[in-house]
């Protein structure tokens, strides 16, 4: 059995340990892993689902001992997989949990979730689709995700579609953002059941801010969906890969209750700003979709310099199943 010991654990290594342990058969020992759950709840409901997934299709089970998380893999197989995401999860989360070993199949496997597409706990499917998987395919890994509903926290009624095929690794060039090939290339606001003048709001802040024109910004209100929702997105191109970086104002919390204010609008769009210029300056891949890709750097042997300490901590999670 694998001891996952990390000085700093958080959700996304507890995530990708299980991840890693599924995709290669071995047996892992999330040390304080369940006493992070513990204390962080929200994250407790995409466990849950992990867990219900996994009894479905016979992949594996957890156990517990102490404040650690332990889990025990079973052999995994292509095919259809369908299950009903929790109304405070993310169906995101499920598709990255999956992918490593959904990758490592003979034959294409196809993943069905309905329930939260969207949560402001995890990724967006813009983010996924457009930046993740277009990292993914300079490593030969090709997957695909598609919307077929909107869904979101603490509401759900949403519908992915994700299909995910056999690698095949190769190598790649490193990963940067020259400062002179970087650009902004528009950005969106997607808002649901609430004053339409708030989604207006805020796209005028992103174009002021980032000198987008009227034909680059947009917003997209969405009406067949379940629940209220807030959400922005900018879009860059460097060096050839998408970029997506986003934020969410919140809109219910982990209870189901309202919490939607007006005045956490500024300082989520702020945020937003900010860090997709922080990106882009300094050159370096968005500290989030650095971390995420660099169990695949592992896996498929890219050897790499990571900017962040995060990424660095999930590389090293990727060597200990790997090696």
């Amino acid at each position: 059995m694998i001891p996952v010991s990390l000085p700093h654990l958080d959700w996304v290594l507890i995530r990708q340990a299980i991840s890693l342990s599924l995709a290669f058969g071995k047996e892992c020992r999330i040390v304080g892993g369940l006493m992070f759950i513990n204390n962080n709840q929200p994250f407790s409901a995409f466990l849950s689902d992990f867990e219900e997934f996994f009894q479905k299709y016979q992949f594996g089970h957890f156990s517990t001992k102490g404040d650690d998380l332990l889990f025990y893999p079973e052999p995994v197989r292509f095919g259809n997989f369908t299950i009903s995401i929790n109304p405070y999860s993310s169906a995101i989360e499920l598709m990255l949990l999956l992918m490593p070993a959904l990758f490592m199949q003979s034959f294409r496997s196809r993943l069905y979730l309905s329930g939260v597409t969207h949560s402001p706990l995890s990724f967006s499917t813009s983010w996924m689709k457009e930046s993740f998987l277009a990292a993914l395919e300079q490593m030969g890994m090709y997957a695909s995700c598609t919307l077929r509903r909107f869904g979101f926290y603490a509401s759900g009624g949403g519908l992915i579609e994700a299909k995910v095929y056999p690698a095949e690794a190769k190598r790649l060039s490193e990963f940067s953002i020259p400062r002179d090939n970087a650009r902004f290339t528009g950005a969106r606001i997607y808002i649901a059941h609430l004053d339409s003048s708030i989604a207006v709001q805020e796209k005028n802040f992103l174009r002021e801010e980032l000198g987008l024109d009227e034909a680059q910004t947009g917003i997209l209100e969405i009406r067949d969906c379940d629940g209220a929702w807030n959400h922005a997105e900018i879009y860059c191109l460097a060096d050839g890969l998408p970029l997506v970086l986003s934020e969410t104002v919140p809109v219910y919390d982990f209870s189901g209750a309202f919490i939607f204010s007006e005045n956490s609008i500024q300082p989520a769009m702020e945020k937003l700003v900010n860090n997709t210029r922080a990106a882009l300056e300094n050159a370096l891949l968005p500290e989030e979709l650095e971390k995420e890709i660099a169990i695949y750097r592992v896996i498929t042997g890219n050897t790499a310099e990571y900017a962040s300490e995060s990424a660095r901590a999930s590389a090293e999670l990727a060597v200990q199943f790997t090696s």
